[in-house]
């Protein structure tokens, strides 16, 4: 998991010393951040996100609790992987996102927006199944049965359900859930009866 220091009582006149000392302390591999309760709160009741005393007494930007997480999500990237319903037209399986990074192309060569996927680094194939079953994605049901990848040379590969996933993957999952053209001809049929 990445670590960030977030060091707090940053507004005392010793704070600087102590962070200096913290930052040049070789067994610290990890980043510190300063932070002021009392400077954030102030910022929140303001509703100002500018420049405070605080940043201007350390002479660095990343400054808080927003900047300490932002640091500690770059510390360790996410996995996306772009889920379809179908390899060769590669329609998005679920309601198509904004794919922000290593999005593939469409294979009329057009920009394409699919399913993206963010994941945790060392996501298995059946953890992202069970990930685009729930919200904030919540577009797949049933249980995996099958996943599919489709490789840069334009094959397609089956998954094992432990393989850890890559970066930039589009794969295609087969559930045990109906389709919905399937669930609309049974729920006619139900009707007619």
């Amino acid at each position: 998991f990445p670590i960030v220091a977030a060091c707090n009582k940053c507004d005392i006149a010793s704070a600087s010393t102590h962070l200096a000392a913290l930052r040049e302390d070789p067994s610290l591999h990890y980043p510190t951040i300063p932070c002021c309760a009392l400077e954030e709160w102030t910022a929140v009741k303001s509703k100002s996100g500018g420049v405070n005393a605080a940043h201007r007494q350390f002479g660095v930007e990343a400054f808080g609790v927003r900047a300490a997480l932002s640091t500690a999500v770059s510390l360790r990237e996410p996995t996306i992987i772009f889920v379809v319903s179908d390899h060769d037209t590669q329609h998005a399986a679920g309601a198509p996102t904004p794919a922000s990074r290593c999005p593939p192309q469409a294979p009329d060569g057009s920009p394409w927006l699919g399913s993206a996927v963010m994941l945790i680094p060392g996501t298995t194939t059946e953890d992202a199944f069970k990930a685009c079953c729930r919200p904030p994605y919540n577009f797949l049901d049933g249980e995996l049965v099958r996943a599919e990848e489709s490789t840069s040379d334009g094959k397609r590969r089956v998954m094992a359900r432990d393989e850890i996933l890559r970066n930039g993957s589009v794969i295609r999952f087969a559930s045990t859930k109906k389709s919905r053209w399937q669930q609309q001809q049974q729920h006619r049929q139900t009707m007619a009866e």
